[in-house]
């Protein structure tokens, strides 16, 4: 079992007992096996070559087709009280990666901009072949809802919604939304961003387990 460190909240969050209680961010709680000094990514992940998707010949073929895909992303890192997620091994921002009848996070952030990066975060941002700002500073506060069933994300504004709702009951302000992939800063964000994530990050092991849905602007990679 993973020990937990405890990061002090700052006055405007409600207390971690009563988060905690709500269970809709039982996935921020930071294992100490991850608070160690940060190792900046060496090697810049190009973005996958897709290949075309197979055509069903017939009606039979259609309706036995598989269930809808979405983009996953993973917590790759962690330093204080700041986060870096990004894409893991199987991360498809073209087609979806995980079915939508699979249960994950949901990834959210503040829709405002404007948190400092903390003195101490060095966030090894890269840019990757394609031409990516990778792993950047996002300036957004960061939290997630955990056991999300990605068919219930119908829409953008219903999985908006959802992040609104759990902003307003933890931190008593609803300006969150849904994740989005090009979050973070620089002339091309993207793949990866930095944000601050009040307490602890819990239910993620030494083998960064844990899924979160993230949207996409532009391709079909949503849950709706």
């Amino acid at each position: 079992m993973l020990s937990k460190k405890i990061v002090t909240v700052p006055p405007l969050a409600a207390p971690l007992a009563a988060v905690t209680a709500f269970g809709l961010i039982a996935s921020l709680y930071l294992p100490a096996a991850f608070a160690t000094k940060v190792v900046p990514n060496a090697n810049s992940a190009s973005e996958p070559i897709l290949k075309p998707s197979a055509t069903p010949s017939d009606a039979s073929a259609s309706e036995r087709r598989a269930p809808k895909k979405a983009m996953t992303w993973t917590l790759k890192s962690t330093s204080g009280s700041s986060a870096l997620f990004g894409r893991h091994g199987t991360t498809n921002a073209y087609q979806g990666d995980t079915p939508i009848t699979e249960r994950r996070s949901l990834l959210c952030v503040s829709k405002e901009a404007n948190l400092s990066k903390p003195k101490e975060l060095v966030t090894g941002e890269y840019v990757s072949s394609g031409g990516a700002n990778v792993a950047t500073w996002s300036k957004r506060q960061a939290f997630a809802i955990p056991d999300v069933l990605g068919s219930s994300l119908t829409s953008e504004s219903v999985a908006d919604g959802k992040c609104a709702a759990a902003g307003s009951l933890i931190y008593g302000n609803s300006g969150f939304r849904m994740a989005e992939h090009h979050d973070g800063t620089g002339s091309n964000p993207g793949w990866g961003f930095w944000g601050q994530a009040y307490g602890a990050i819990q239910g993620i092991d030494q083998q960064q387990t844990v899924r979160y849905w993230v949207k996409i602007k532009n391709q079909p990679a949503n849950p709706w």
